[in-house]
C-alpha cells in the first residue's frame, strides 16, 4: 500500500508535468523523420561534424551568415556531434536529438517559470511552446536560432534570482546572453541590452559582479578570436564592414510602422496561430494588452522591467539597416507568451477557450501539412544512384531552382562518395512538375537510360 501510495502521490504533485510530456511527445514524433529537411543549414552541420571525426579536426567557427565573411560561434555544431556519433555520421538520428532537447527545454521551462511566476503561468507557456506548430516547425528546422527560446528562459531566471540578491547570477545570466550572442543569433545583442538594463533597474550595483559578468560575456569569443589571430583578423575586419554598411538612416517612424506592423505582430501572431489571418491578430493583440494592464498592476519590478524587453529590440532594429527577417524576433516570444499567460490566468474560461482553439489550429495544422523534399527524400536519390553506379565513378547535374539542390553533395560525401566530372555515368537531378519536365535537353547529353521518379516533381535522368 505505501508503495501505490507514493506513486499516486507522485502523478498527483506533477500531472501538469507528466501531461506537458505526454503533449510534447505526441505533437513532436508525428512525421518526425518526414518533417527534416536537409538544405544548407544542416548540411554544414553535417560537414563540420565529418571533418572532426574523420578529419579529425575540430572548427572554431560555425555557420557564414547572410553578411558575407561574418560568422556564428562553434557550439551549435559542436553539440551535434552527439547525434552524428550515435549514427555513424549519417543524419538520421538529428531529428530524434532535437526531440529529447525539446523535452528537456519544456521541462525546464516549467519548472523555472514556476519558481518565478506560478503554476498557472508556467504551465500556460509551457504549454503553447509544446503544440505550437510554428516552435515545432524551428526546432525540425535544426539551425542555431532555435536554442534562444531556452536561453531566454535562463535569462529571465537569472535575473529572478538576481532580484533575489544573488549576485553571482548576473554573471551567469552574462555568461548566457554570451552564448546566444556568438553561437546562436548575434541580434541577440538587443537582449543583451536589456538583461544589463534590467539588472540596473533593480538597483544596489556592485561594480565587482559587473566586471565578472562582462568577462563571462566575452569568454564565448575565445573560439573565434582564435581563428581571427590565426586567419589575420579576417573576422574583426568584416565586422567593421558590417558596422560601416547596416546602420540605418530611413525614416523613423517609417521603420517604427515597419517593426511592429510588418513583423512584431504578424511574427507572434503567426507563432500561436501559424497564420496571420486578421481574427488571429485580434485574439492575440486583445489578450495580449490585458496582460500588460495585470503586470504592470503587479508592481513587481522584475516582472515590470521584462516589458520592456520587446520594446528595447524594436528600437535596436530601428538602427539597423540589414534585412530584419521575423525570426529575429524569437529572441523575446518567451516573454510575450508570459504576458499572455498572465492574462489567460486571470480569467479560466478565456484561458480554456484560448487553449482549446490553439490546440485545434495547429494539430489541424500539423496533420495535413507536407514536406516536399526532405532528408529522406534526398536520402532515396542518392542511395539510388549510388546503388546503379556500384563502385563505378559518376557525375551528378542539378537540374532545380537554386536553393532546392543542397544537401545532396553532403550526403554523397557522408558515404565517401563524390560525384567527378567527365564520367560516362551521368545523372541529372531534376525538379519540376511533369508538364515542365522536357526530356529532350538531356538527350542532347547522351542515350537517356532511365528516369526514376521519387514523387511528383522529384525524379533521377541517368545519361550514358
Amino acid at each position: 500500500m505505501t508503495s501505490v501510495a507514493s506513486i499516486n502521490n507522485f502523478l498527483k504533485r506533477n500531472i501538469l508535468y507528466i501531461l506537458l510530456i505526454i503533449i510534447a511527445l505526441a505533437f513532436r514524433i508525428w512525421d518526425i523523420t518526414e518533417s527534416f529537411p536537409f538544405d544548407y543549414d544542416q548540411a554544414i552541420s553535417a560537414q563540420i561534424a565529418y571533418d572532426f571525426f574523420v578529419n579529425h579536426k575540430l572548427s572554431l567557427i560555425g555557420q557564414e551568415l547572410s553578411f558575407q565573411g561574418f560568422y556564428l560561434g562553434p557550439l551549435h555544431n559542436w553539440v551535434q556531434f552527439t547525434p552524428y556519433y550515435f549514427c555513424n555520421l549519417q543524419p538520421d538520428c538529428v531529428p530524434h536529438f532535437y526531440l529529447i532537447i525539446s523535452i528537456i527545454t519544456i521541462v525546464i521551462t516549467y519548472f523555472l517559470l514556476k519558481r518565478i511566476f506560478s503554476t498557472a503561468i508556467a504551465f500556460i507557456v509551457a504549454l503553447i511552446y509544446s503544440i505550437s506548430y510554428t516552435a515545432i516547425s524551428f526546432e525540425r528546422g535544426v539551425n542555431s536560432n532555435y536554442f534562444l527560446f531556452f536561453t531566454t528562459v535562463v535569462v529571465i531566471y537569472c535575473l529572478h534570482e538576481y532580484y533575489l540578491n544573488k549576485n553571482k547570477f548576473l554573471i551567469i545570466g552574462a555568461f548566457f546572453t554570451g552564448i546566444a550572442v556568438v553561437n546562436f543569433n548575434p541580434v541577440f545583442i538587443f537582449s543583451t541590452a536589456f538583461f544589463y538594463i534590467s539588472t540596473i533597474l533593480r538597483g544596489r550595483i556592485n561594480i565587482k559582479y559587473y566586471v565578472l559578468s562582462l568577462v563571462a560575456f566575452f569568454i564565448n569569443y575565445l573560439p573565434l578570436a582564435v581563428f581571427d589571430y590565426r586567419h589575420d583578423h579576417i573576422l574583426l575586419n568584416n565586422l567593421a564592414n558590417f558596422f560601416n554598411q547596416n546602420t540605418a538612416n530611413e525614416d523613423f517612424f517609417y521603420r517604427l510602422h515597419f517593426l511592429i506592423g510588418k513583423i512584431f505582430v504578424p511574427f507572434n501572431t503567426y507563432y500561436l496561430f501559424h497564420s496571420t489571418k486578421i481574427w488571429y491578430v485580434i485574439i492575440f493583440l486583445t489578450t495580449l494588452i490585458p496582460g500588460v494592464i495585470v503586470i504592470l498592476k503587479s508592481k513587481s519590478k522584475l516582472y515590470i522591467s521584462l516589458l520592456i524587453w520587446p520594446p528595447l529590440v524594436i528600437l535596436g532594429f530601428l538602427f539597423y539597416k540589414g534585412h530584419i527577417p521575423d525570426y529575429y524576433f524569437q529572441q523575446f516570444v518567451v516573454v510575450i507568451l508570459i504576458i499572455l499567460a498572465f492574462a489567460l490566468a486571470k480569467k479560466p474560461i478565456i484561458a480554456i477557450a484560448f487553449i482549446a482553439l490553439l490546440t485545434y489550429v495547429n494539430v489541424n495544422l500539423l496533420v495535413h501539412s507536407k514536406y516536399p523534399i526532405n532528408y529522406q527524400l534526398k536520402k532515396k536519390v542518392v542511395n539510388s544512384i549510388l546503388e546503379s553506379t556500384k563502385e563505378d565513378s559518376f557525375n551528378v547535374y542539378y537540374s532545380m531552382p537554386p536553393g532546392l539542390n543542397t544537401g545532396y553533395s553532403t550526403i554523397f560525401k557522408l558515404y565517401q562518395r563524390y560525384p567527378q566530372e567527365n564520367q560516362k555515368n551521368l545523372y541529372i537531378i531534376d525538379y519540376s512538375d511533369a508538364k515542365s519536365f522536357d526530356m529532350k535537353k538531356y538527350a542532347q547529353l547522351g542515350k537517356v537510360t532511365q528516369v526514376q521518379s521519387f514523387d511528383s516533381f522529384l525524379r533521377v535522368v541517368s545519361v550514358k
